[in-house]
C-alpha cells in the first residue's frame, strides 16, 4: 500500500516514480455505483466548476493487496467558462474515499498518467 501512495505522490508532483516504487499491475475491477460516486466526488473537489464535470472511461484495477486504482477522464468548464477538454486522472480508492494522484493539465502530464495507469493494469 505504501508503494502505491508513494508512486501517486510522485505522480502528483509531475515526476515519474523510480523503478523501486513501481505500481503492481492489478486485475480488472468493476466499480460499484457508490465507488463511482466516490471517485467523482474526489475529482470534482479539484475542479473550478464542479457542477460542469462530465466523466468518461472510468476504469479500475485491484491488486493483490486489495488496492483499487482508478483512471479515467473528466471534462469540465475552466475559469473562462468553456470546456477544457478531457483531462486524464488517476488515483486510489480506499475505504470509500478516492484520493486523486494526478489530474492532467497538459499533454506531458497526460502521458505520465496514462503510463502510470498502464503500469497498474489500466489502459485509458
Amino acid at each position: 500500500m505504501k508503494k502505491h501512495i508513494f508512486a501517486l505522490a510522485l505522480l502528483a508532483g509531475c515526476q515519474t516514480a523510480p523503478q523501486t516504487a513501481a505500481i503492481e499491475p492489478g486485475a480488472a475491477y468493476t466499480l460499484s455505483e457508490s465507488e463511482q460516486a466516490a471517485v467523482k466526488r474526489g475529482v470534482i473537489a479539484m475542479l473550478k466548476d464542479p457542477e460542469s464535470a462530465r466523466f468518461e472511461g472510468l476504469r479500475a484495477s485491484k491488486d493483490s493487496e486489495g488496492v483499487v486504482m482508478v483512471c479515467g477522464y473528466v471534462n469540465a468548464r475552466n475559469s473562462f467558462g468553456g470546456y477544457a477538454g478531457n483531462q486524464a486522472f488517476t488515483g486510489v480508492l480506499y475505504n470509500g474515499q478516492f484520493g486523486v494522484g494526478g489530474l492532467a493539465n497538459d499533454s506531458a502530464v497526460t502521458n505520465v498518467i496514462r503510463q502510470k495507469c498502464a503500469e497498474g493494469g489500466i489502459v485509458i
